[in-house]
């Protein structure tokens, strides 16, 4: 079950699509034979999954992830389950993170939004998801296209946003909102 060498893809920032390529590979194979040896089937395992599904913008493969992290690994009312019959936050903090790396990811130098979405969630909304950097964010999509995005600065750092194909640089002022969509 245990996936610990994946430690730099998630929750670490070792391993990224930009920097690290080669080892982004490598996990998805080390992910791949992990998963098809008996790993991922507790709640904190399925919710590791998870976010590293997202970290690797697999949304569809997340989704999927998700749905029985929720379906086999969670009791009725929603506590995370681990054999034989024990409750586990793990999976509960995990879950929740998952969905947000899904939404929003900003552990690079630029906050990346909706890098994972899954196909299913072809329309939605978020409204204020914290980034890195002191950036409260809020964003709408309809048919898998981002339509609203607006950031609120708390500390007036730089902003380096992507969503689409658009990249967006800009010094902010701290207690300023700017709509970017």
């Amino acid at each position: 079950r245990h996936i610990s060498q994946l430690y730099g893809l998630y929750p670490a920032a070792a391993i990224t699509m930009d920097k690290t390529p080669e080892l982004v590979e490598a996990s998805r194979v080390s992910l791949r034979r992990r998963l098809e040896n008996g790993g991922g089937h507790t709640g904190w395992s399925r919710a590791w999954v998870l976010c590293f599904y997202a970290r690797l913008y697999e949304g569809n493969n997340a989704y999927e992830t998700l749905l029985n992290l929720y379906s086999h690994g969670t009791y009725r009312n929603l506590f995370d389950y681990h054999p034989p019959a024990l409750f586990q936050i793990d999976g509960n903090f995990g879950g929740a993170a998952g969905i947000l790396e899904l939404l929003l990811q900003s552990h690079e130098e630029v906050i990346r939004i909706l890098p994972a979405l899954p196909d299913k969630w072809e329309s939605g909304s978020f409204d204020g998801l914290f980034a890195r950097g002191g950036f409260r964010i809020s964003a709408a999509w309809q048919k898998g296209t981002l339509i609203s995005l607006s950031v609120y600065s708390t500390l007036g750092n730089p902003l380096r946003i992507s969503f689409g194909e658009k990249e967006v640089k800009m010094d902010t002022l701290a207690g300023e909102k700017y709509t970017l969509l």
